[in-house]
């Protein structure tokens, strides 16, 4: 079995995690027109993290914390996303620690994967207590957020096993809203200590607007807790800004990629490469790398390289970083990363590029094996006239090859990606049956 096999079946595995709906919000009937994939709450967490770390000097190596909540949810790409609800924590954790097993053990780094999983679900470590807090804290920020959205309507849940649940009913006949339950039923059932518990009070004690496309706090004030939220506020933007590259090329899904999903993709493309083409680059730094390098797409939007130069993009990206960051205790380290991200010279900052540009080319090829791409029907699509792309599609090239072979000329890949991108142009995904 090749190296280039490997990682490609862990991607696409992982890459199932973009598709599903975070069982929770389903079961409440959020009335929203995209709710949250298990894929975005993953780069949620990721988020909230950092600005946790950022504002309360929690004594944890956040480079692992990230990694942590980067693979927390593996588990459910094979067994869904089961809530305390519907299943014991004795039988979640014994049918998802043999998901796991299965799903890494073609990799060659896979025990180092799946000993961080395990230690997460173990809850003992630091790392793990923090990272299981973070977990459960961002889905009550996300009540708030569809709280305050208008999007919970607590008279029409007749088929919410749910709704009927003891506890919930408890806070919910004491007259509080949703948003308000899932505040006071964490307190109450995850034990949150320290930094939480402030910020749960926080939450519990502050409305949310929607003000200019972004949720914001209700807050005149200056707090640490102010700023956890303010920056998490920002990030959630991530999970409503579809990719533009595929609006650009009028690819047609049901559910298109988003900003947060693309983060998400690429963290597990880095784990996947680093384990089989023993890359010798320090992954913890890459995953806290990967995470963070489109902090800037919160404000300037997704950019191409088709719409804006590099040095254009540069400029005004940092710029909006700083003012996302400014806020933050840790903002300047955080800052720093991005700004190496971009420069490309690290050997992390490289390998973190390749895996930015690889992870479009490949998600290109999940789109085009699903028939969601027409080159016929390009009308508006600047990318479509652009000499480099123009010319291979006049050699027939199909959507996928072309950008798969654009990435050879211009991004000058090192060799685990050449390696990639080559066994991507000679396979089919022919196991995709539907286009949806």
């Amino acid at each position: 079995m090749s190296k280039a096999k490997n990682v490609i079946d862990f991607y696409l595995y992982c890459d199932k995690l973009t598709q599903m709906i975070r069982t929770g919000w389903v079961k409440w009937h959020v009335d929203s027109d995209r709710l949250e994939s298990i894929a975005e709450h993953i780069y949620s967490t990721s988020m909230l993290a950092l600005g946790i770390w950022s504002e309360y000097d929690v004594d944890i190596d956040i480079e692992k914390v990230m990694m942590m909540l980067a693979c927390h949810e593996m588990e459910e790409i094979l067994i869904g996303d089961k809530t305390l609800f519907e299943i014991s924590r004795s039988d979640k954790l014994l049918e998802g620690h043999e998901a796991i097993s299965f799903l890494l053990a073609p990799l060659k780094r896979g025990s180092q994967i799946r000993d961080l999983i395990l230690e997460f679900d173990e809850r003992k470590s630091k790392e793990a207590r923090f990272s299981f807090f973070v977990d459960k804290f961002q889905g009550d920020i996300d009540s708030k957020i569809h709280d305050s959205l208008g999007q919970i309507d607590l008279k029409n849940q007749e088929d919410n096993e749910i709704f009927y649940d003891k506890r919930v009913q408890k806070l919910l006949q004491n007259g509080n809203s949703f948003s308000d339950m899932w505040l006071l039923f964490g307190q109450q059932a995850y034990h949150y200590d320290g930094a939480f518990l402030e910020l749960s009070n926080y939450v519990l004690g502050h409305d949310f607007i929607s003000s200019d496309g972004y949720m914001k706090v209700v807050d005149e004030g200056e707090s640490r807790s102010r700023n956890v939220i303010d920056f998490y506020l920002y990030c959630d933007k991530l999970k409503n800004t579809i990719r533009k590259g595929f609006l650009d090329w009028h690819v047609d899904s049901d559910r298109l990629e988003s900003i947060a999903e693309h983060i998400y993709g690429t963290m597990m493309l880095a784990l996947g490469v680093w384990s089989e083409y023993d890359v010798d680059v320090d992954i913890k730094k890459v995953m806290m790398m990967l995470a963070c390098h489109e902090t800037e797409e919160i404000l300037i939007g997704d950019k191409t390289m088709f719409d804006i130069s590099r040095e254009e993009k540069k400029a005004i990206g940092h710029e909006a970083v700083t003012t996302i960051l400014s806020p933050l205790r840790q903002g300047d380290e955080i800052r720093d990363l991005i700004l190496e991200f971009d420069e490309r010279e690290s050997k992390e900052a490289r390998f973190s590029f390749f895996v930015d540009k690889f992870q479009f080319e490949l998600k290109s090829k999940i789109y085009d094996s699903k028939g969601c791409v027409d080159l016929d029907n390009q009308e508006g699509n600047d990318s479509f006239y652009d000499e480099r792309i123009h010319s291979l599609i006049e050699e027939g090239k199909s959507f996928s090859e072309m950008m798969l072979l654009f990435g050879q000329e211009n991004y000058h890949y090192d060799e685990e990606f050449l390696d990639l991108s080559n066994y991507l142009l000679k396979q089919d995904f022919s196991f995709v049956k539907s286009k949806k």
